[in-house]
C-alpha cells in the first residue's frame, strides 16, 4: 500500500514538472519570436512613396520616415501643418506587436492617416538608393507601404535577417 502511494505521488510530481516545463518552453518561444520581430522593426524606415498605395486618404506628406523605438514609441510621416510643434506631436505615438504568426503591429497615432493595424513582412531587396538592404512591407485593407531600413546591412546583421 505504501509503495503504491509513493508511486502515485512520484507520478503526480513528474506530471507537474512536465506540465511546468511545457509552459516555460512555450513562454520562451513566444517571447523569442516577439524579440525577433521587435529587433527587425526597431530603427528608422524610409517609406518608398512611389511604391505606396493609400486608399481614400489625401494629405500633404512632410517627410517620409517611420521611426520605431524600443520603448514602444514611434513616429509616422508627418502631415504638413503651419505649426511645426503640432505637426511633430500629431506624428508621434506608440506601437505594439499584435501577433507573431503572421506578424502584425498596431501604430497608435490617432491624428495621423497611417494610424492602425498592419500586417508586416520583412525581406531583403534593392532600396531606393539601388543598394541591397532591409525592406518591410506594411499592409492592411486600405494601405500598402514599402519601406527600406534607414541604414545599410553590416556584418552579422545580414546573416540573421531572415531568421
Amino acid at each position: 500500500m505504501k509503495k503504491r502511494l509513493n508511486r502515485q505521488l512520484r507520478n503526480k510530481i513528474i506530471m507537474i514538472i512536465l506540465i511546468t516545463l511545457f509552459f516555460i518552453i512555450l513562454y520562451i518561444i513566444i517571447i523569442n519570436n516577439n524579440a525577433t520581430i521587435q529587433r527587425k522593426l526597431i530603427g528608422t524606415w524610409n517609406v518608398e512613396i512611389d511604391s505606396c498605395i493609400i486608399l481614400n486618404r489625401e494629405w500633404d506628406w512632410c517627410g517620409n520616415w517611420i521611426t520605431v523605438q524600443n520603448e514602444s514609441k514611434c513616429s509616422l510621416p508627418s502631415i504638413f501643418e503651419d505649426n511645426f510643434d503640432e505637426m511633430q506631436k500629431n506624428a508621434t505615438g506608440t506601437w505594439k506587436i499584435i501577433n507573431t504568426k503572421p506578424d502584425s503591429i498596431f501604430f497608435n497615432v490617432p491624428k495621423n492617416p497611417l494610424h492602425g493595424k498592419y500586417a508586416v513582412k520583412f525581406y531583403r531587396g534593392v532600396t531606393i538608393l539601388n543598394k541591397f538592404g532591409y525592406k518591410m512591407k506594411l499592409s492592411n485593407d486600405s494601405t500598402l507601404l514599402i519601406c527600406s531600413k534607414g541604414s545599410t546591412i553590416f556584418n552579422d546583421d545580414a546573416r540573421n535577417w531572415e531568421n
